[in-house]
């Protein structure tokens, strides 16, 4: 126990360090909280705890994302959503599954490689829309809206190449997958009128710490209910997010937890540095720079398609690309599946 709290002292610290100058030279802090987490790889032993704590900091980014939207809002740009959404597969899965071509792999490993290059990280992009107020600007939609519809792709992207990696890709498993799917989003974007003012009822508690309580339960479980169906955390929040975004307490909402946001989401990012070793990196630097110039190049050029199909400004455009640059949980949680899985060489 002693040492587990000597880990947390000391990782709250290498945060408060990072981001106190990161605040001075007026920069994101999230690249000094990776930093922290790279410094700390081979000081962190309690890799459990930090791994809860930072899936917590995921969930509360993407449910203060969807409280800035709403399930009317989305109803009514699902075609726009959905067309971003396939533009940007369309762009970003071949290129790395060509990538990985071109360096001899197989056609399996590629399309591992694809995905991993196809996923933006949605922690990074929403913290980083969070920091630079970007959620009221004419483009924030779009980029949300592709993330949604990129966490969704992903689990039937997921679920056919373990498939493939295990033998076979069974039909009626597709299809379970596409009915979790229905099944899970369906009820949260065709809410009946009625069911808002029962939830403002429900939310209207008096006790600030019971109110709390309350919300972090109900984020916490919808979460839950997402992974057990086979979906990110990352969705179920975003989509409790959306609930709540139309109820009469959302600004409480946004009061009371943003504290909690922002601590579990530096905990996030500093964990994701402590994947990260020191190590391993002779022979792999020039492939890796090679890899992230060409994916930074996929997500402008999905940026640029998008936006100009939306007739949005050049500035809209580049700040779309340069929003889903960054890639980060799901791709390690592919690059792992396909080290489990794929013959060695």
């Amino acid at each position: 126990m002693s040492q587990s709290l000597l880990e947390l002292g000391v990782i709250l610290a290498v945060l408060f360090a990072g981001g106190l100058a990161a605040s001075r030279l007026r920069q994101s802090v999230i690249p000094a909280y990776i930093l922290g987490g790279i410094l700390l790889h081979n000081f962190v032993t309690n890799v459990e705890l930090i791994n809860l704590l930072s899936t917590i900091g995921l969930m509360l980014l993407l449910f203060f994302i969807g409280l800035e939207f709403s399930t009317s809002y989305l109803r009514h740009h699902a075609r726009p959503i959905a067309r971003a959404g396939v533009v940007d597969l369309a762009v970003n899965f071949p290129l790395g599954l060509l990538i990985g071509r071109a360096m001899g792999w197989d056609w399996l490993a590629s399309s591992y490689l694809g995905a991993i290059v196809y996923i933006s990280s949605s922690a990074v992009v929403t913290k980083a829309m969070i920091d630079n107020r970007q959620a009221a600007n004419p483009e924030a939609d779009t980029i949300i809206g592709i993330l949604v519809f990129e966490d969704l792709a992903i689990v039937l992207i997921l679920a056919l190449l373990t498939g493939f990696q295990s033998g076979g890709v069974e039909a009626a498993g597709l299809s379970w997958t596409f009915l979790k799917i229905a099944l899970f989003v369906t009820p949260f974007l065709l809410l009946p009128p009625s069911v808002i003012p029962r939830l403002n009822r429900l939310l209207h508690v008096e006790s600030t710490e019971l109110f709390l309580l309350m919300a972090l339960a109900v984020v916490l479980l919808a979460s839950a209910l997402s992974t057990r169906l086979g979906f990110s955390e990352a969705v179920g929040a975003f989509l409790v997010g959306l609930l709540f975004s139309e109820t009469a307490h959302r600004q409480r909402i946004i009061d009371r937890l943003a504290p909690f946001r922002d601590l579990f989401a530096a905990i996030f990012f500093l964990s994701f540095g402590l994947m990260i070793p020191w190590e391993g990196w002779s022979g792999t630097t020039l492939p890796i720079l090679a890899l992230v110039l060409l994916g930074a190049a996929g997500k402008m050029a999905t940026g640029w398609l998008v936006c100009r199909s939306s007739r949005l400004s050049t500035r809209a455009c580049a700040s779309t690309g340069t929003s889903l640059i960054p890639r980060g949980e799901f791709s390690i949680i592919l690059a792992v599946a396909a080290a489990a899985g794929l013959p060695d060489g």
